[in-house]
């Protein structure tokens, strides 16, 4: 799916519509805006044969996203990936869905970056655990950086088998 696609302004809507983002004070329109204007940010869902609408999605930037994190304050060295966003929408989620659209964006993402980085809330416990259970390690913090009044832990995991290791 492309930035332009039109279920992107859905997806947005149902995301913003979680609990999570709704901490967050983050509408479906902001979200439409920080990730359709980004040719360079690839869109994945998940749907399964037997449904009807996607069950989750996955906004990433396969290319190298050093100079992004540095505009967020954290320092990179080498080429990264980075995750905008993941989310899998209730009454889909704990059936490794997020796994998967994680595994997907990690194995396109490791044939030019050695390193896979995303940003979580500080309070999100449950993502972090989620991120730690794949290898994702806390590699610094931010506040302010992207939700105002927000502190974000850079989470980081190195892509083993990357071609930026050969």
């Amino acid at each position: 799916m492309s930035p332009s696609d039109p279920r992107l302004a859905s997806f947005c809507n149902q995301i913003a519509a979680m609990e999570t983002w709704k901490r967050l004070k983050v509408d479906g329109s902001i979200l439409f805006q920080r990730n359709s204007t980004d040719p360079d940010r690839e869109i994945w869902y998940w749907q399964s044969g037997e449904m009807t609408a996607a069950q989750g999605v996955i906004i990433f930037r396969r290319k190298d996203s050093s100079e992004y994190l540095k505009k967020l304050g954290f320092a990179e060295s080498g080429p990264t990936s980075y995750v905008h966003l993941l989310a899998v929408f209730p009454g889909s989620q704990n059936r490794g869905i997020g796994a998967k659209l994680l595994a997907h964006a990690e194995e396109a993402a490791s044939h030019g970056s050695s390193v896979m980085s995303l940003c979580v809330s500080e309070w999100n416990e449950n993502a972090r655990r989620f991120y730690e259970n794949y290898a994702y390690r806390p590699a610094g913090r931010s506040e302010n950086c992207i939700i105002q009044g927000n502190t974000e832990i850079l989470m980081r995991k190195p892509l083993s088998g990357s071609e930026a290791d050969k």
